[in-house]
């Protein structure tokens, strides 16, 4: 019985870290420019993974451009900090939270060599609406492998929608 009641409390306990909406995908639209990267614009389709309520979320996609081959992308995103009562709430049909996101991805080819970049994401306009993220002006800052050189980029909207 003991041991049934220390299960049952440790299983609670757990659930209660796991977040409401923890699992989705997210579409963005990025420019990159760098050496590996055709200066084009890139659709970001990923899946992502946010299984407790304060840590990282987890993302795997593929990046797609009409001029060049796609990139598989794998990374982290983690929310600095949630602001609820931002001064742009009232505008929302929904309860937001404004925040400022940061996230890295480790770029892949479908070819050799594998490892094409390294990014690292600032979004510094980002709205939680607790199912949906949307992010505006994003910035990214690339290294790429292949060339030992540095890249940037602009993610101009992204939108995650978690499904479950």
């Amino acid at each position: 019985m003991k041991r049934l009641v220390v299960t049952l409390t440790l299983l609670l306990l757990t659930l209660t870290l796991f977040a409401a909406w923890w699992g989705g995908y997210r579409v963005a639209f990025d420019g990159l420019v760098g050496d590996s990267f055709v200066d084009n614009e890139y659709l970001s389709l990923e899946v992502t993974l946010r299984p407790f309520k304060r840590g990282p979320s987890l993302q795997t996609g593929v990046l797609v451009n009409l001029a060049g081959p796609p990139q598989w992308s794998v990374g982290l995103f983690q929310h600095l900090f949630v602001w609820t009562d931002h001064p742009l709430a009232p505008l929302f049909r929904r309860a937001s939270g404004y925040s400022i996101g940061i996230g890295s991805d480790l770029l892949f080819n479908f070819s050799l060599p594998l490892l094409s970049g390294v990014r690292l994401t600032v979004e510094p306009l980002l709205f939680d609406f607790s199912d949906k993220r949307i992010a505006l002006l994003g910035v990214h800052i690339l290294w790429d492998v292949t060339s030992a050189q540095w890249g940037w980029g602009l993610r101009l909207f992204e939108i995650t929608h978690y499904l479950f």
